[in-house]
């Protein structure tokens, strides 16, 4: 992954933005675990993923922005865009994998609310695959 950002601390608040993308590697698969997805899919407010027979999943490319601002996070998918709708990951075109998009009217969350995301994929993931 390629990742840069910044940080920014004013009295009582502070403020991040970060963005990412993949970087191809030769010789690395790009695979992502059912794990993984769970937890972005809960991030960007997402239904939890059914298992689909494998545990892991190829991409084609991951790209997107992270920001927290005045206790609000937000999560951007920058591939592109289709229905009010933004890919974060893509998949190949021939390989089994998997598309995670976000919605663009409903891709910022309160901090509280992104902890108990996170804490819930977290518990299905246990749950599935014990501790």
């Amino acid at each position: 992954m390629d990742i840069k950002g910044q940080f920014n601390i004013c009295k009582d608040k502070f403020e991040i933005e970060v963005f990412f993308n993949s970087v191809k590697k030769k010789g690395v698969k790009q695979l992502m675990n059912l794990g993984a997805i769970e937890i972005l899919s809960s991030l960007s407010g997402g239904n939890p993923i059914k298992q689909f027979g494998t545990s892991n999943f190829y991409y084609k490319e991951i790209k997107g922005k992270i920001s927290i601002k005045d206790n609000y996070f937000t999560i951007e998918g920058l591939i592109g865009e289709k229905n009010g709708n933004q890919y974060i990951i893509t998949k190949p075109f021939f390989l089994p994998g998997i598309n995670i998009l976000i919605n663009k009217n409903k891709n910022t969350i309160e901090l509280d609310e992104l902890i108990n995301r996170v804490n819930l994929a977290i518990e299905r993931i246990k749950e599935r695959y014990g501790n």
